[in-house]
């Protein structure tokens, strides 16, 4: 009996022990896989941070207004600045000069730049006209970092007087707009969207030269 409770004595231990080194083996293995798991999704973030600071953002840079209207002086003897604003070409309608521009650190590829000038009320009623499906392939370009290329739009007819007039009193405007889609070096799409306008806020009807920012229809990703 007393070989027994000795045996049964030295049991409870063991065992207490063989459950310890149980529990430390499965927290370890538990520990080991949440382990890799930070590991994983902090090299997916480092990855996505890097591929976000390294891909191409191509923006509009910058826009003109061309020959769309002669500048009304305020006054008898008033100079008025000579601009690309005034009407030089009396059979056409008005123009704008759209600069894009890649301002992220790698190329982009598969740039495809549409843009469209109309003339319409402000503030706007209706959406202006969507982009026209195109017929087979599309003409796409590179665009490497800090590169920038541009597009020359143009209208017909020339505005009439009254389109003149309500540009002059804020309630119409000449709007340039445009879609910009491209790849970036790591195999992503991505859509960049402007919207602007030529109205009595970017300065002088046939004076001023500037395109003013849309409300609405600037975004990208």
């Amino acid at each position: 009996m007393n070989y027994v409770a000795a045996s049964v004595a030295l049991q409870a231990p063991v065992d207490a022990l063989s459950r310890g080194y149980m529990w430390a083996t499965i927290i370890g293995v538990v520990g080991a896989w949440i382990g890799l798991v930070v590991l994983i999704s902090q090299t997916v973030i480092t990855r996505r941070t890097s591929q976000r600071q390294l891909r191409a953002y191509i923006l509009m840079d910058t826009g003109t207004i061309i020959n769309v209207a002669n500048p009304i002086p305020l006054y008898t003897g008033q100079a008025l600045a000579q601009t690309d604003a005034r009407i030089s070409n009396d059979a056409a309608g008005p123009g704008a000069l759209v600069f894009i521009k890649n301002t992220g650190q790698t190329p982009a590829f598969k740039v495809i730049h549409w843009a469209n000038i109309c003339f319409r009320e402000y503030p706007l009623i209706a959406s202006l006209p969507a982009p026209i499906p195109l017929v087979g392939a599309p003409p796409v370009s590179v665009l490497g970092p800090g590169q920038v290329a541009s597009k020359l739009l143009e209208s017909n007819p020339r505005l009439t007087p009254a389109q003149t007039n309500d540009l002059r009193n804020s309630t119409a405007a000449v709007y340039v707009y445009g879609e910009i889609t491209y790849v970036d070096a790591f195999g992503k799409s991505h859509l960049t969207r402007y919207g602007t306008m030529y109205h009595r806020m970017s300065g002088a009807i046939g004076v001023s030269t500037t395109l003013t920012y849309c409300e609405d229809g600037n975004d990208a990703n």
